[in-house]
């Protein structure tokens, strides 16, 4: 004999071992085309990162690269920052397609005495880049969904890491 009686709003048995299991959220297409592009560019800068080699001097890497609307021969390259040119003094990017192009030829040391804050965009885009691209071409989050406060944190490190890096950088230079 059961000294306690069933509370008033019981369940039947049937009820307690249905489970509901919710569909694999799927992305809406238009936010599938926004991953792919974002992550494919991401993708598409680090690998010309890794076909880079790094200035000694710790920034000037970007002057290797070639846009054929600038001219042909010397005058496609990229022009030296015209920041540092007319202060002489370097920019909050300077350094980062140096930083990029060490981090990915696994050069973490050199990546971050390039500019720190490459450096940890680098890594960003390294893990964001891959899994955007996947989510998007699968329709499905990779890993789970997006976190809006790591999103929004991570934002705000890499901004304050980028101008509190400069900051340094030009008391140092």
């Amino acid at each position: 004999m059961n000294r306690y009686p069933p509370p008033n709003d019981a369940c039947s048995h049937e009820e307690l071992m249905k489970v509901e299991v919710s569909p694999i959220e799927q992305i809406h297409p238009a936010a599938r085309f926004v991953l792919m592009s974002m992550g494919g560019l991401l993708v598409f800068l680090l690998g010309i990162a890794a076909s880079l080699t790094p200035s000694p001097d710790g920034y000037g890497t970007h002057r290797q690269l070639v846009v054929p609307l600038l001219g042909k021969g010397e005058n496609s390259q990229l022009p030296a920052c015209s920041f540092l040119v007319m202060t002489g003094k370097p920019c909050p990017s300077c350094g980062m397609t140096t930083s990029w192009a060490n981090l990915m030829k696994g050069r973490l040391w050199a990546s971050a005495n390039a500019n720190v804050a490459g450096t940890a965009l680098g890594l960003c885009a390294l893990f964001t880049g891959p899994w955007m691209l996947i989510s998007g071409l699968r329709g499905q989050w990779l890993f789970g969904t997006l976190n809006e406060r790591l999103i929004l944190l991570v934002g705000i490190g890499l901004f304050v890491l980028t101008f509190g890096n400069w900051i340094f950088r030009l008391l140092s230079w």
